[in-house]
């Protein structure tokens, strides 16, 4: 974490709730395998082994998704794209701490997001799920964004 703060990350509430309750949950099959580049599940005290980290990030997408999962090791980080409309108009106030929404509410609408990148990661097991799963988050977005126009 000091890491993250010298890098200039300042974790969310739902960060960290989300990484406390993490090891409540079947881990991704690739976030169990250790490499050196992507150390395996941190263990926590007595022996109990810990879950993910969880990274919240707004970005400008060159595609309409919604939001793109990405499995790094033990930390699944998320970004929101800029350009769609939900990000734009629901998340944006929420996300940035405009004083629009309050504290349980962007924490709940954070978590909601978090939970649903947790659930795609869990499931993407081989190449075909991966791919419809990312089919599915593509419609599910184009609609979303239709429906928000």
């Amino acid at each position: 974490m000091d890491q993250e703060k010298a890098a200039g990350h300042i974790q969310r509430e739902s960060e960290r709730v989300a990484a406390r309750f993490d090891n409540l949950i079947e881990p991704p099959a690739q976030a169990t395998r250790a490499n050196k580049k992507s150390p395996a599940l941190r263990h926590g005290g007595r022996g109990s082994v810990g879950g993910l980290e969880y990274r919240l990030q707004m970005k400008k997408l060159d595609q309409l998704a919604f939001f793109i999962p990405t499995l790094e090791g033990t930390r699944l980080t998320v970004v929101l794209n800029e350009q769609h409309p939900f990000v734009r108009h629901a998340c944006a106030a929420a996300l940035m701490k405009s004083g629009e929404t309050s504290d349980a509410v962007q924490r709940n609408l954070e978590l909601m997001i978090l939970a649903a990148a947790r659930a795609e990661v869990l499931l993407a097991r081989d190449k075909r799920t991966r791919n419809w799963i990312q089919q599915f988050r593509k419609s599910w977005s184009n609609i979303l964004a239709t429906f928000l126009s």
